[in-house]
C-alpha cells in the first residue's frame, strides 16, 4: 500500500472512499472491505490532520498516519491517501471538492457510508453526491450504518471510551485491540495521539500479556528488557 500526503496525479482508474476515518471501525471495514472487492485499483481519501482537530473540537486523535496504514495493509488497499484539512480545503463548495478530486483521480466508483457529507460546513450529503455522480457518470455505491449491539457505531463514540479508560468496549467497536506505536525507545508519544486516562493497563506488548501504568499522559513499564515498537490496550485495571 502506498501512502500519500498530498494529492498526485494517479492515471489508473480508481473506486474510491472519503471520509475522517479516525477510527477505521466495524462501519469503516464494512466499507473497506467493499472497496477491495472490485478488480480495480482503490484509494482511501482522508484528511490529517482531521477536520475536527482543525476546528479544535478535540485535541487528539485515535490513529496516527502510519498506525493507519498498519491497520489498512489488512484490507487490500491499494493508496492512502491522507490530505491536510486546511483552510482552503474547507472553504471548498461540495461540487468544487468532487472537482479537486477528478483533477488529480480518474475515478470510477465512489463508495460512502449512508451519513456522509462534505463540501463547506458540510452542505455536500449522499443525495447531492448522487446529482453530481451522475453528472460525471462515476457509479456511486452508498453503505448502511453498521451498528453494535443496536448502537451506533461513530469514531466519536469510540474516542469518548478511550478517554473515559472504557477500553474493551471501544476494541469492541474497532474489531481490533487500540493500540499506540511509539517514536522511539524512550516510548515517546506523538502529541495529537489519543492516551488512555492514568490508571493500570493489561496490554499486550511483543505479543506478551503486560500489565503498564499511565500517569500523567507518560506510559510506565517495569523491569523493561526489550525494545517496543508497539503497544496493543486490552483493558483497564
Amino acid at each position: 500500500m502506498i501512502l500519500l500526503d498530498k494529492f498526485i496525479k494517479i492515471e489508473e482508474e480508481l473506486n474510491i472512499t472519503i471520509g475522517a476515518f479516525d477510527a477505521i471501525h466495524k462501519g469503516h471495514l464494512k466499507i473497506i472491505n467493499k472497496l477491495s472487492s472490485f478488480k480495480e485499483k482503490n484509494l482511501v481519501l482522508s484528511f490529517f490532520p482531521p477536520p475536527f482537530i482543525f476546528f479544535k473540537r478535540e485535541p487528539n486523535v485515535l490513529f496516527l498516519p502510519e498506525e493507519k496504514k498498519e491497520i489498512l495493509s489488512n484490507y487490500k488497499i491499494n493508496y492512502l491517501l491522507l490530505v491536510p484539512f486546511n483552510e482552503k480545503i474547507k472553504e471548498l463548495e461540495p461540487y468544487e471538492f468532487i472537482d479537486l478530486l477528478l483533477t488529480y483521480l480518474k475515478i470510477k466508483r465512489i463508495l460512502v457510508g449512508e451519513n456522509f457529507k462534505f463540501g463547506k460546513d458540510r452542505k455536500g450529503d449522499v443525495n447531492f453526491l448522487k446529482k453530481i455522480c451522475k453528472e460525471k457518470e462515476i457509479e456511486l455505491i452508498i453503505i448502511n450504518e453498521e451498528k453494535y449491539d443496536g448502537e451506533k457505531i461513530s469514531s466519536s463514540k469510540i474516542r469518548k471510551l478511550i478517554q473515559k479508560g472504557e477500553i474493551e468496549k471501544g476494541n469492541q467497536f474497532l474489531t481490533y485491540p487500540y493500540f499506540i506505536k511509539f517514536l522511539d525507545n524512550n516510548l515517546s508519544v506523538d502529541k495529537l495521539k489519543l492516551i488512555p486516562p492514568d490508571g493500570q493497563y493489561l496490554t499486550k506488548i511483543n505479543n506478551k500479556e503486560t500489565k503498564i501504568e499511565i500517569s500523567d499522559k507518560k506510559i510506565l513499564i517495569n523491569n523493561l528488557r526489550e525494545n517496543i515498537t508497539e503497544l496493543y490496550f486490552l483493558k483497564k485495571l
